[in-house]
């Protein structure tokens, strides 16, 4: 079988997915060199030292560190430290591989202008289904704090500003979706990645670190210029916050396009209807057309997301973020998100085969 197609298959038992399509295979060839598309099938979603990686390829040790080097350049390998020895690990297509090369300037003999449009024409065409269909979500959206209820009961992981409290290291990088689609003129610089997956994306040129401060300060320019605060659909928490527009992030437009829109997010509106002056400016905020307006704003459940954009730019303060009393539950942690979203998929066995290595027998 082409190791391309022997690749791809593996990223697929992420859940995320790797769907084939032509324009994946493409966009696999431009990233990976053969050699180094042949060490990618050894790797695993659990990060190894080279030492394993070496036994379980049969691939020399300081090849394989030589290979995972220049694949992290690029932005196709993850990296960090434990103890000491440095890890390796395979990236699935989000958050990874669709996104970490377009968020760097430049890679060497890769044609930018081409990956973006191959990644638009994978998405529309192959990938969008997935986010479509994907229960539980990867992401769910995080209102805008000053415009909650103050009856209403928040989480820590609910509230965006918590992310950054807790964060030992915090970066800001390229909206890929906006890279990719182009289809608003809304800041680029908005995605958030703390933590380990911030220090590895400093370190290959594609994000920068910022203060909590700095962090805080585009968070608010995100909210000012309509963009929709999404975090991990985790009650643990995570480590990528996105801010996001519906029509080129591709979380959105997976529920919008596909299903109308299943939101994970556990708020929706409410209008008071004597203070609503029907002025129309909650329409033109709202990026999920969950609103109209006659007498009064009314506000269509089954699309509003909760995000508070609305609320905050309400002149007569007539709208409030209240908790959905069919608020879906947030799943524990990363760990049990995916075995979830894999069991539904029917692909756990093969998820599990590829979350660590298996060393071979002596």
């Amino acid at each position: 079988m082409d190791i391309y197609e022997v690749l791809r298959e593996r990223i697929d038992s992420h859940p995320m997915g790797a769907p084939a399509h032509p324009s994946l295979n493409e966009i696999l060839r431009m990233l990976f060199t053969p050699e180094q598309a042949n060490l990618a099938t050894h790797l695993t979603w659990a990060a190894q030292p080279a030492s394993v990686i070496s036994q379980v390829s049969g691939i020399p040790e300081d090849e394989v560190t030589r290979l995972c080097q220049a694949m992290i350049k690029k932005g196709i390998v993850y990296t960090y430290q434990r103890k000491g020895n440095q890890l390796y690990a395979l990236l699935p297509l989000a958050p990874g591989l669709y996104e970490f090369p377009l968020m760097l300037p430049e890679i060497e003999g890769v044609d930018h202008d081409r990956l973006r449009n191959l990644w638009l024409e994978y998405f529309e065409k192959a990938w969008v289904r997935t986010f479509a269909e994907m229960n539980p979500a990867m992401q769910r959206v995080l209102p805008i704090y000053k415009t909650i209820d103050d009856d209403t009961g928040v989480l820590p992981f609910e509230q965006v500003a918590d992310y950054f409290e807790g964060a030992r290291y915090i970066t800001v990088g390229k909206c890929a979706c906006r890279e990719m689609a182009h289809k608003c003129d809304a800041p680029i610089e908005t995605c958030f990645y703390l933590n380990e997956m911030g220090q590895y994306l400093v370190s290959i040129g594609a994000a920068r670190e910022v203060t909590r401060e700095e962090a805080m300060d585009i968070l608010l320019k995100c909210e000012d210029a309509g963009l929709i605060h999404q975090g991990p659909n985790t009650a643990q928490g995570g480590d990528v916050i996105c801010n996001c527009c519906s029509c080129c992030c591709t979380q959105m437009r997976g529920k919008l396009e596909w299903n109308g829109f299943s939101p994970a997010s556990a708020f929706l509106c409410r209008v008071d209807e004597e203070a609503c002056t029907a002025c129309s400016i909650c329409v033109d905020r709202c990026r999920t057309n969950a609103i109209t307006v006659n007498d009064f704003a009314v506000i269509n459940d089954n699309l509003c997301v909760g995000c508070g954009l609305c609320a905050k730019a309400c002149p007569e303060d007539a709208m409030a973020i209240i908790r959905r009393e069919d608020a879906q539950e947030a799943v524990s942690d990363m760990k049990a998100w995916a075995l979830d979203a894999v069991g539904k998929r029917g692909r756990t066995e093969d998820y599990l085969r590829n979350l660590k290595p298996v060393l071979p027998k002596a």
